[in-house]
């Protein structure tokens, strides 16, 4: 912990729906939860939303969403998934000695060039190999 808590950013992202209630989304919400109200530094959340509008629990840290709610044209969903690799290779690169937490095992090339190109401090969760995965 005292790594964690020496840094001044956090980067909490996943790539997996938040907006239902499911493994992956219960735990990456409900972690990052418990973090903010141990802690008192801040952390930069990054999700997708495909099914609803809003995420299936409250969220008590600052998160952006890619809301692509209800498409049912699966290039479209890749493609907005792409854009939002694309943004955050860019936030990635312009930030310096942070953490990055991610969850899930499926996650953008961009991303991960981007945490070759900087000293950021990784941690991946990543699920099974299961298609649900």
């Amino acid at each position: 912990m005292n790594k964690i808590s020496s840094r001044k950013n956090i980067y909490a992202i996943t790539f997996v729906d938040i907006s239902y209630s499911w493994g992956p989304a219960i735990h990456f919400v409900e972690l990052w939860n418990e973090y903010i109200s141990l802690n008192d530094k801040s952390v930069k959340g990054y999700a997708v939303l495909e099914r609803n509008n809003v995420p299936y629990t409250d969220v008590n840290f600052g998160i952006n969403y890619l809301n692509i709610n209800n498409n049912k044209n699966i290039l479209k969903r890749r493609i907005a998934k792409i854009i939002l690799d694309l943004f955050l290779f860019s936030k990635l690169l312009i930030v310096r000695q942070s953490i990055v937490y991610i969850r899930q095992s499926k996650f953008g090339i961009f991303l991960l060039i981007s945490l070759f190109l900087r000293k950021h401090n990784v941690y991946i969760e990543m699920n099974g190999l299961a298609k649900e995965d």
